[in-house]
């Protein structure tokens, strides 16, 4: 009786979740038209505009922030070299738009005068103090002649268009000295979970656009990541998303997806293994048919075969997609295949093979099941395991 219940409580929360997008869509119809504009913001899936969810951060602090920021940028733009090293670091419990700002102490040197010290307030993304606790750095800033308060640290990361090169996900935020705080809306997003989970985390594709001031939105911006699931299960189009917006050109740089499951972790209670089961299918429908459309599009222009940048160590140390399976490494799972195909090994022998691998007995069944699904639909996998496998059996070949 307890199953049978769950399937009625999940048919009336999809109900719900329609009813939910059809006043969304009515709502936008009713102000800005049916068929739409050629506003930059217009999606023309649902005839509607991209709303902020109820939850979100109010328009008049996206416009303090953005104040702010464009302040260190015309900084950044025009102020005297120098460098800075941070003594002391602390939250200042202030929030703009949910980011901290952080009072830092500082030696502050620069190019043409003596050293002094003095302190300042400047946001960080979310609410870290990475980066900025590093006593020994003396990283480089720009200063306001007029008012040497009034200074921005000079950002020395790795743009986006490089760390995402090839499909690259990462759970981590980028270098957060000198990057500015912003907040970005949802235009989409695209669960992967088909390629199976990393610890708790999930593949998931997110679109965002950059909120700015009067209620605009920037241009949409692909970022992959690994959140947990129940993070995944709990976004929609129009979330409120915590992002970094690079200070040279003004643009949308990344999501921060630990902010952003640190934000929506006080909602995970709300799920449980039959929620999972039952209401999954439904809350993903709707992304399974633009997902779909989407495919269809890349196989016609011939973008689904095309991998940027092909490379066979292209995935970042520490990526959460290379992280051994029930203690099988990547490296055990290349080889033990080449042994099984080089030998032409029946599967009962295949636990065998893989204990003269130093996998433990009884590991090995499930843990190639799960590389196998990580290497399903990602270019990059595919291209790192069959290079390895080819080189693999050209050394056994050899012997």
């Amino acid at each position: 009786m307890g199953v049978f219940k769950r399937i009625r409580q999940a048919a009336a929360r999809f109900e719900e979740l329609v009813d939910e997008a059809n006043a969304e869509g009515a709502s936008a119809r009713a102000e800005w038209g049916d068929g739409g504009t050629a506003r930059r913001t217009w999606d023309s899936d649902l005839h509607g505009l991209v709303a902020p969810q109820p939850d979100a951060v109010p328009a008049a602090e996206i416009d303090r922030l953005t104040a702010l920021t464009d302040g260190l940028r015309a900084v950044l733009a025009s102020g005297e070299e120098g460098t800075a090293v941070v003594r002391a670091v602390r939250d200042s419990g202030e929030r703009i738009a949910r980011h901290a700002l952080l009072d830092l102490d500082l030696a502050l040197r620069p190019a043409h005068g003596p050293e002094r010290s003095l302190t300042v307030r400047l946001p960080t993304i979310g609410t870290t103090t990475r980066g900025y606790d590093d006593e020994a750095a003396e990283r480089p800033v720009r200063i306001d002649p007029a008012d040497p308060r009034r200074l921005a640290f000079v950002w020395q990361g790795t743009p986006r268009s490089d760390r995402h090169r090839a499909h690259i996900r990462t759970t981590r935020s980028p270098d957060p000295v000198g990057l500015l705080p912003g907040r970005a809306l949802l235009e989409g997003y695209e669960s992967l979970r088909h390629r199976g989970e990393v610890g708790n985390r999930v593949d998931i594709n997110l679109f965002a656009q950059l909120r700015l001031p009067d209620a605009e939105l920037g241009d949409i911006v692909f970022c992959p990541h690994f959140l947990d699931w129940r993070a995944t299960k709990l976004v929609r189009r129009g979330t409120d998303v915590p992002v970094c917006v690079d200070p040279r050109t003004g643009e949308l740089e990344d999501v921060l997806p630990d902010a952003l499951d640190a934000e929506l972790r006080p909602r995970y209670g709300e799920f449980s293994a039959a929620d999972e089961f039952f209401i999954e299918p439904y809350r993903e429908i709707g992304d399974q048919i633009r997902t779909a459309g989407r495919a269809a599009q890349s196989v016609a222009t011939g973008e689904a075969f095309k991998i940027e940048n092909p490379t066979e160590g292209g995935f970042a140390p520490g990526d959460p997609i290379m992280e051994p399976v029930d203690g099988v490494t990547f490296e055990q799972w290349v080889a033990v295949s080449a042994d099984i195909i080089h030998g032409g090994m029946p599967p009962g022998q295949a636990d065998a093979c893989a204990a003269r691998h130093g996998v433990r007995p009884g590991a090995w069944a499930e843990a190639s099941r799960q590389w196998g699904r990580r290497q399903a639909g990602h270019p990059l996998m595919a291209e790192k395991y069959g290079r390895a496998l080819e080189r693999r059996l050209q050394e056994l070949g050899a012997d």
